[in-house]
């Protein structure tokens, strides 16, 4: 009977020889023990299945989580470097607006002032004059990236908008506040600017031609104001004719 239970079953003939050896007669006790040990081998079976359910079940939930979150980011981001776009196309739009021609050199000082420069001018010549600023050229201005500074003998290019800006700020990283602060000040200048022309022409001084402040035409056959720029001239200049008197040579003693 014992030799019978254990080829088909061998739990049953451990259960068996366990109840022999403390003493118990093979029989019913046996066989609930062994009913009872499957059993719970199943149910500890059975929760380990659960529990692997369970933490698939939050493993899912915390990547979809992470996917929204990481999706709500980009969001924001490209949100982010779409403003900054902006701006800066702003920034660049104004920096391409002509006041006098197209071709010459706008140079926005700390305070607010514009200078326009019509000669070729060198960053040495600003910096010199503003000690302690750097000239930097708006096209370069970014977000998050460093402000750069343009070399001494760096000449500034024409249809350009350059700051300048004080010696703390090169090769800090820009923010947003500075840009904004930067953009501003910018479409101020270029709005309201004063123009300085005894720096643009240091030579001629009072007789210089110069922009009076820009006023705006209706004209019926366009719906928009332009903005129109009248030039004056202070007094015109006549060259001083004068007989040069030649005189003997001295000799040098």
């Amino acid at each position: 009977m014992v030799q019978q239970r254990s080829r088909v079953c061998p739990f049953l003939s451990q259960a068996v020889h366990l109840n022999e050896d403390f003493g118990h007669p093979p029989g019913r006790t046996a066989m609930a023990m062994l009913e009872w040990r499957m059993k719970q081998r199943s149910k500890e079976r059975r929760m380990v299945q659960k529990e692997q359910k369970g933490r698939k079940k939050t493993v899912a939930k915390e990547i979809k989580s992470t996917k929204a979150v990481g999706k709500e980011r980009k969001r924001k981001e490209r949100r982010e470097e779409e403003k900054r776009e902006e701006k800066l196309l702003r920034l660049r739009k104004a920096s391409c607006a002509p006041i006098i021609s197209s071709g010459v050199v706008k140079v926005i000082f700390c305070d607010g002032r514009l200078e326009i420069y019509t000669r070729p001018v060198k960053a040495a010549e600003l910096m010199l004059e503003n000690p302690g600023q750097f000239v930097c050229d708006s096209c370069h201005l970014e977000v998050s990236n460093r402000i750069p500074g343009l070399s001494a003998d760096e000449e500034l290019e024409r249809r350009h908008v350059y700051f300048l800006l004080p010696m703390e700020m090169l090769y800090s990283v820009l923010t947003n506040e500075e840009l904004n602060s930067l953009t501003h000040r910018a479409s101020k200048a270029l709005k309201h600017g004063t123009l300085n022309f005894t720096k643009i022409f240091p030579v001629l001084g009072d007789f210089c031609i110069f922009p009076s402040e820009a006023k705006t035409l209706d004209t019926p056959d366009q719906g928009n104001p332009e903005p129109i720029e009248r030039y004056s001239r202070q007094r015109s200049w006549m060259p001083a004719l004068e007989t040069i008197v030649e005189t003997s040579p001295r000799r040098l003693l």
